[in-house]
């Protein structure tokens, strides 16, 4: 029974996720059977990647918010990139993600509500006087944040992402588009729109659609899998008597409304919540799969002590760098020490003299000095 995987890369950048798919290539998990989907942290740069990279990327899916490219957008871009390069000039091939153009299209929006709210003088209430942990706690609150709720929630205007608007002072999202890798680039395979909620071959504006979704179908463009599939992966095969999938959830301090885990005092079970907990199970609710067991915190169980640096190298490597060391010493011994003085004494100073030699030589400088061409010459190759 083959077994199926699905993958997802929430958010990474585009140098550590070339490498990664670098290395599942090589392991084997580009093969058919898996799936892979990534967001707009690595979706936005497919254009930008390499040959070598879009080989081993092809099959994978990319899921990111539509921004069409319009003359208002294209001559922002030229500005914006001719002004960061004049500032940081060390910094080539900088690109404006959809987090950036989101941004300026927020400031944007706040101005002009400034100005229709009529606020001529910003005034803020005293701040708590507590120990506060963050700046962002620090800032006071505006006296005119009510006016200028009411102001941003009716400001629509076309912004660089399109069509922006407020609705419940949210600012509504976009059109998602699905890009699939065939290995020499990247094809458009459909649309997933937010008033819609379905996933369409082809964009539909307001005035082409129809309002009762129940009449729209699910309808993309033919997708290849990993392995030059053309068939949908099933995920786990069923029946299957294989371990569920267990998920590794970090237990960190801080920004805990994105992760946060507890554990009951009486089950010693722990309660995983969060924003990023909830978009993970609405994903995994809405794909026909079980591969879903649990959510578990990681715990470091590892003993650290002091003789945690021999962990790196296995005994057999240590025990042989120990022979080297004491062959080396006595080839130097050898060579040196009927005409250099330094490698002459009693017994146990040669020795020891010797064995700190061999040492040394990888560590720092010796103090020792080599006289004859021979034992440069072994000195040379050991180092």
């Amino acid at each position: 029974m083959t077994m199926q995987t699905i993958v997802f890369i929430v958010h990474m950048l585009p140098s550590l996720g070339s490498r990664i798919f670098a290395k599942a290539k090589s392991i084997g998990m580009m093969e058919e059977g898996f799936v892979w989907i990534v967001t707009d942290g690595l979706a936005d740069f497919f254009d930008t990647f390499e040959q070598s990279v879009m080989n081993s990327m092809k099959g994978v899916l990319g899921v990111r918010p539509n921004v069409l490219r319009t003359k208002k957008l294209e001559s922002f871009r030229v500005r914006w990139k001719n002004k960061f390069q004049q500032e940081n000039s060390d910094i080539v091939d900088a690109k404006l993600n959809i987090f950036g153009l989101l941004a300026y299209d927020v400031t944007v929006a706040l101005a002009m509500a400034v100005e229709k709210s009529g606020v001529g003088n910003f005034k803020f209430d005293k701040q708590v006087a507590n120990n506060v942990s963050t700046d962002i706690e620090a800032i006071g609150v505006s006296e005119n944040g009510p006016n200028l709720v009411k102001a941003l929630s009716s400001t629509r205007f076309i912004g660089l992402t399109g069509d922006d608007c407020f609705v419940d002072g949210q600012l509504q999202s976009l059109a998602f588009q699905i890009d699939n890798v065939n290995g020499y680039g990247t094809r458009g395979i459909g649309f997933w729109t937010p008033e819609k909620r379905v996933l369409m071959k082809k964009l539909m504006t307001s005035s082409t659609s129809n309002d009762n979704n129940s009449d729209l179908k699910p309808n993309l463009g033919p997708i290849i899998w990993p392995g030059d599939s053309t068939s949908v992966p099933k995920g786990w095969e069923i029946p299957t008597n294989q371990k569920k999938l267990h998920i590794g959830v970090p237990m960190k301090s801080g920004f805990s409304d994105f992760v946060k885990v507890k554990f009951d005092n009486e089950t010693k079970k722990p309660t995983v919540t969060g924003y990023c907990i909830d978009v993970f199970d609405a994903v995994m609710k809405t794909l026909p799969y079980a591969n879903l067991g649990m959510i578990v915190p990681i715990k470091d169980n590892r003993k650290k002590n002091a003789w945690v640096f021999l962990k790196p190298l296995t005994w057999d490597l240590w025990v042989t760098s120990a022979c080297f060391f004491v062959f080396i010493g006595f080839v130097v011994w050898v060579l040196e020490h009927r005409i250099n003085e330094d490698f002459r004494g009693p017994v146990e100073y040669q020795v020891g003299t010797s064995f700190w030699f061999s040492f040394s030589t990888i560590v720092f400088s010796q103090r020792e000095r080599v006289i004859s061409n021979l034992g440069r010459f072994v000195l040379i190759v050991w180092c």
